[in-house]
This record gives structure tokens, C-alpha cells and sequence, in this order.
């Protein structure tokens, strides 16, 4: 049993309870037993159910959440990756084969990138997940802008990338796709 103040975000050892106590301050703080219900995998959006209301709605932090820094680790990690800052000293952007395959501003909090993605697969995505939108500065229809507030889980973030950058590979010239190949 876990208790939590209703409106609080502190909130991470909710993580493994199912039961939880809510202390309301607008009831005289009387605590009363509910129940947690997860409302999105991970375990990074949260609700408490009371008698079929709900109390409280708050976000859970995701302390695995990506970062720059693991971002860039994955980027790189794909043969043939480079990265450069040809838009200015804000704008990091990964390559391969000299053709963009993801973009990120180091400015923004929380981490936003731009992926490539299938047309079909960037309007599913973006109608599936909130943090998911259609590409800023870039061409809607093939671009999304990710932002990794912690409510994707890492291996999507890590899906979408890789998408992003088979796209890039799938559209090189069969010369350059060989020779990334033997790489």
C-alpha cells in the first residue's frame, strides 16, 4: 500500500503498487483505499480509480528515459553514421551516406528529434502517441518530430530511429547501398 496526496508527483513508488491510499486535502485529508490504474505502458502515465471516478491523473518520470546523449550513442551505433551541425551549433543532425536520417535540437527540454518515416506509419503514430507529431521544419507527409518526454518507451524511440534510417539506406543508389554493405 502506497499513500499519495492527491495532485502530488511524487509519485515513483507507485511503480509496483496496484492499491493505494489517497490522502485528499480536500476532504479533511481522510485517506481512503483505491486502485491504481495504469493507463499506458511503461508504467509512465498513471490514474486512481475511487469509486468508478477518476481522482487523480499524474505522470510517473521515466529515469530511462533517452537522452542526448544516449540518442546520439544509437545514431552512431548504425554502419556508416555520421553527425554534423550544418543548420548552426543547435541543430545536431545525423547522416548516412551524406543523406539525413534524423535531426535533434539541442535547445529543447524535453529531447525533440525529427525521423524519417513511411507516410502511412507517421500518420499511425501520430494518431497512437501524443509526443508524436508531424515533422517541424520538415515535410509532414515524411517526417515526424518525436519528443521524448518519457511517455515512449526507449524501444520505440529506438524503433522509430531505426525506421528512419533503413529509409534512408532504402533510398540510396544500389552503388552506395553495396558499399554500406560491406561496411
Amino acid at each position: 500500500m502506497v499513500t499519495i496526496l492527491v495532485g502530488s508527483a511524487a509519485a515513483g513508488l507507485l511503480l509496483k503498487a496496484r492499491h493505494v491510499q489517497v490522502c485528499d486535502a480536500r476532504n479533511g485529508g481522510q485517506r481512503t483505499e483505491a486502485r491504481l490504474i495504469n493507463t499506458s505502458y511503461p508504467f509512465n502515465r498513471c490514474a486512481i480509480l475511487f469509486s468508478q471516478n477518476i481522482v487523480a491523473n499524474f505522470s510517473i518520470p521515466n529515469s530511462d528515459a533517452m537522452n542526448i546523449e544516449s540518442l546520439r550513442d544509437y545514431c552512431l551505433s548504425k554502419p556508416a553514421a555520421t553527425e554534423g551541425f550544418p543548420f548552426g551549433e543547435d541543430t545536431l543532425v545525423f547522416k548516412v551516406m551524406e543523406k539525413i536520417f534524423l535531426l535533434v535540437s539541442l535547445s529543447s527540454n524535453p529531447l525533440q528529434f525529427n525521423a524519417k518515416a513511411d507516410p502511412e506509419k507517421a500518420i499511425e503514430l501520430r494518431e497512437q502517441f501524443a509526443a508524436i507529431i508531424p515533422g517541424y521544419h520538415m515535410n509532414k507527409k515524411h517526417w515526424n518530430t518525436v519528443i521524448a518526454d518519457g511517455s515512449l518507451s526507449n524501444v520505440l524511440l529506438k524503433e522509430i530511429i531505426s525506421d528512419s534510417y533503413n529509409l534512408v539506406v532504402k533510398s540510396l543508389p544500389k552503388k552506395d547501398r553495396d558499399a554500406l554493405a560491406h561496411q
